[in-house]
């Protein structure tokens, strides 16, 4: 409450100056008319700023929600309704400052090496002075990878002097494959975390002493 006295009867403007954290609902500015022995009123509106925060983290589980040693993601762009971003810490926390009351919508871009084990945006209604969470769950993509080798000896496990087969084409489900380098090897990175089968074309000149294919689940 504010109360100015002696005011000369006529016209007269009254202006307020906005606090930090603060946005006016209505003028900063009112003009009355000041009339002899009478108190007029002359209110300003006000709404507290608030904020949108909550945190990135890798979603080992595969639950949606951040559970005991599931680590932040640092480093992670976050944007939200008007065009502004933030990163996100070391921990994977992030947070918008000075919003002015509203519905926003929070949009996380995934970083390489990851994919989202659910919605990367969030709608969230931030009220005056208050603040809003948008936590966002992601999971590491990760790699399926081996060797493909003469077993001179058939026993089924690569000892020493038994070569890595280079050429070899190996393939995952989903139809990608790869080619074994000169050393036998081969690895399909960016992996979604889930069951895959994988198998080898067996080439020319050589049979299997194995399975041709196998199935591995990748975290």
């Amino acid at each position: 409450m504010y109360r100015f006295i002696n005011i000369a009867v006529g016209t007269s403007t009254f202006d307020i100056i906005l606090p930090g954290g603060y946005i006016a609902v209505g003028g900063t500015s009112k003009t009355i008319n000041v009339v002899r022995s009478a108190t007029v009123q002359a209110n300003f509106a006000l709404q507290a700023q608030g904020g949108i925060q909550g945190v990135v983290f890798d979603d080992l589980n595969g639950n949606g929600s951040q559970d005991t040693g599931e680590p932040g993601v640092g480093g992670v762009v976050l944007s939200r309704s008007g065009g502004v971003a933030v990163t996100t810490g070391s921990n994977g926390s992030y947070r918008f400052e000075g919003i002015t009351p509203g519905s926003y919508t929070v949009a996380v871009a995934l970083p390489t090496g990851y994919t989202a084990s659910g919605a990367t945006s969030r709608t969230v209604n931030v009220g005056s002075g208050g603040a809003a969470q948008a936590n966002f769950a992601l999971q590491a993509q990760g790699g399926i990878q081996g060797v493909v080798f003469d077993d001179l000896n058939g026993n089924g496990s690569q000892d020493t002097g038994e070569p890595g087969v280079g050429g070899v084409t190996v393939s995952r489900t989903g139809g990608v494959a790869v080619t074994t380098g000169s050393n036998g090897s081969y690895r399909f990175e960016g992996i979604t975390p889930g069951s895959y089968t994988v198998a080898v074309a067996v080439p020319t000149g050589y049979t299997a002493s194995g399975t041709t294919s196998r199935t591995v689940n990748v975290g």
